[in-house]
């Protein structure tokens, strides 16, 4: 059964380096006081517009499987593929910050004030992968064992479009958790409406996993954003 999370905007604000990363700013770099207004400015529309609320519902590994495998398209050998099977906790979420401050960006756009568009796109998209840590740490204080925790398990997160699951596995997972009931929908293109909106997979596994040259998708990663979060979540709650 699908639990909904409420969040608020302050719940889910972003940090200011993950703003200037969504712009291509390195840390550290001295801004402008444009810039800096700019941020000022993105931040305090992205309080007074965001609705963040999420969806979430433990799975088996039986019923993964199939979710899983979708339409038959995934790359032939992904991390989620090989470690979903020896999976301790499957837990398929969906979350939107709401369909307001996506019609707010789009309002800038449309009247030519491109830069605090292109600034409160950035703090919107850092929100909404704040919002999936909220809820991924969430699961793990409310739903995860205690004797589990003390094994210090591993925690993954995943979603259609990434890491070799193709996106196509949209269609099962929506068909599973209906996130219709936070009102998302899933659009032909398997993208979502509302745009800032994100889906996929948490799993929490003892067996360490070790990504890298045994993946293509691994090999081709410029981010490798996976083994940075992992170590945040690790000091965090793990």
């Amino acid at each position: 059964m699908a639990d909904i999370l409420e969040m608020t905007s302050s719940d889910i604000s972003p940090a200011r380096d993950d703003i200037l990363e969504n712009l291509g700013i390195p840390s550290g770099q001295e801004l402008s006081s444009t810039v800096e207004e700019l941020i000022t400015e993105a931040l305090g529309l992205f309080d007074r517009t965001c609705s963040p609320r999420a969806i979430y519902a433990p799975v088996t590994v039986s019923e993964f499987s199939g979710i899983y495998h979708g339409e038959g398209l995934n790359d032939q050998k992904t991390p989620l593929g090989d470690m979903y099977e020896q999976a301790r906790e499957i837990v398929l979420f969906a979350l939107t910050i709401g369909k307001e401050i996506t019609e707010k960006i789009s309002g800038l756009f449309l009247d030519d004030n491109l830069a605090l568009a292109g600034v409160l796109d950035a703090t919107a998209s850092a929100g909404a992968e704040t919002a999936a840590d909220r809820v991924e740490a969430h699961y793990w204080d409310r739903e995860i064992s205690a004797e589990l925790k003390k094994n210090a398990p591993d925690i993954y997160r995943f979603a259609p479009g990434y890491c070799g699951w193709h996106i196509t596995g949209q269609k099962k997972l929506f068909r599973f958790l209906d996130p219709g009931k936070i009102g998302i929908t899933l659009l032909p293109s398997y993208m979502m409406s509302p745009l800032k909106s994100l889906s996929g997979a948490i799993i929490v596994t003892e067996k360490s996993s070790t990504f890298g040259n045994a993946y293509n998708v691994c090999k081709q990663c410029v981010t490798h954003w996976c083994r940075t979060r992992k170590k945040i979540f690790q000091e965090y709650g793990g």
